[in-house]
């Protein structure tokens, strides 16, 4: 039975908005879930969510006062999205055959709701079978105190994630062995707009809320960066021998090679490697014949492979390959029929075919407002999905806590 958790696919739509509504916590509770507070949606939110047809009119469910609740649900023509911070709480991992169903509950002057009773009670009523109706109710159990629910909508699809703001106790190793490494984010993006708008900060947030930390290197480029330093190359190293002092070579791997190894010796981590100013250094030059790896199939891996060189051979040759690698990105061929030039090169006899691996993610940084930056060319951008931050976009996010800074600035200037 094959595990679907990073994309849940209940239909295509070309809505064109997005919006984010943040739950937070208010109360400590026992028995799981962090009280109900935690799963209310903003009015706002929930109206939008009915405007534009992503939840539409169900079957109503009992109220106490043995009155009925509208419950409305998702529209079958969109998708929905469980985060690996939700799909790690859950018992039972999310399966082709039983999608979930995404319910929210109004009535009694109460705030729109997501409620395990409503999911108990359409599961009683023998309502959705066909979808998963039980994943809320382990979120619910499993969740933790002082963790933020997130809800958001973009385009087609309606994700569902946790800010987590502690340590969930309860989480073992057997939860994460039945998550898939998938990330519902492009494997190649850039941030791009003029300095100072957040462009690091949005690309961090979403960094740490995907990505193990241990899992993520950052690079400035700038104009003097190049092949060697970003890929890997032999640099001189002084040797002592019976106090003779010598000069040898050894290979140097770049910050993007020592990142790949690792991803492609743990296929069930996350591994993200952030570029800082990508525009500011001949990215032609710095990727080399790594460009022809930024092309991805549908599975996330390279559509195209290229054979490494002998000096990338000779990094493969020597690093521990775990059992677990993933052969599909790192393929090896003998050649025996090729004569060996000499004895201490016997890694000329075997070839490398490499490829990014699914869960190898590249994310940049790139202003677009300086003139002392390189050009992209085409052939380059096409490779990656832009995302424009605007000069007003923070203020636009965060407008009650300007004013609110504004407010006591000038309050303390009086």
């Amino acid at each position: 039975m094959d595990k679907i958790t990073d994309c849940k696919i209940l239909g295509k739509s070309e809505t064109k908005f997005k919006t984010i509504s943040k739950a937070y916590i208010l109360e400590k509770k026992s028995t799981g879930g962090g009280g109900q507070a935690s799963y209310n949606l903003p009015e706002s939110f929930f109206n939008e969510l009915i405007k534009k047809d992503i939840l539409i009119e169900s079957e109503p469910v009992k109220a106490k006062n043995n009155q009925q609740n509208k419950v409305f649900k998702i529209n079958e023509k969109f998708k929905v999205v469980l985060s690996n911070t939700v799909l790690k709480l859950l018992k039972n991992p999310i399966t082709e055959e039983k999608l979930p169903m995404f319910l929210v509950v109004e009535g009694n002057g109460n705030k729109p709701q997501i409620r395990p009773s409503a999911y108990e009670e359409y599961k009683k009523k023998g309502l959705y079978l066909e979808y998963n109706l039980d994943w809320f109710k382990e979120l619910y159990d499993n969740n933790s105190e002082e963790n933020i629910m997130i809800y958001t909508f973009e385009n087609d699809t309606f994700i569902i994630d946790i800010e987590e703001k502690n340590h969930i106790e309860n989480t073992t190793i057997e939860n994460f062995e039945n998550i898939d490494t998938k990330i519902n984010k492009p494997h190649q993006r850039i941030f791009f707009g003029a300095p100072g708008t957040g462009k690091s900060y949005k690309l961090n947030k979403e960094a740490e809320r995907n990505f193990d930390k241990n899992n993520i290197s950052r690079v400035t480029f700038h104009p003097n960066y190049n092949y060697g330093n970003f890929i890997g190359t032999f640099k001189p190293f002084p040797k002592i021998k019976n106090d003779n002092e010598t000069i040898t070579y050894t290979y140097v791997p770049g910050i993007l090679t020592k990142l790949l190894i690792r991803a492609l010796n743990n296929p069930t981590e996350d591994f993200l490697l952030i570029i800082e100013e990508i525009n500011r250094a001949n990215t032609a030059a710095v990727f080399g014949d790594f460009f022809q790896l930024l092309d991805r199939d549908k599975n996330g891996n390279s559509e195209y492979d290229i054979v490494a060189s002998e000096d990338l051979k000779l990094l493969f040759s020597k690093n521990k390959i775990s059992e677990n690698i993933n052969t599909e990105c790192l393929e090896t061929i003998q050649h025996d029929e090729i004569s060996v030039a000499e004895e201490n090169l016997p890694y000329n006899q075997t070839d490398f075919k490499l490829k990014l691996p699914s869960n190898f993610y590249i994310w940049a940084t790139m202003n677009s407002a300086d003139q002392g930056v390189m050009p992209l060319d085409t052939a380059f951008k096409r490779r990656w999905e832009f995302e424009y931050i605007g000069i007003n976009d923070a203020y636009d996010k965060s407008k009650s806590e300007f004013n609110a800074y504004n407010f006591f600035k000038i309050m303390k200037m009086n």
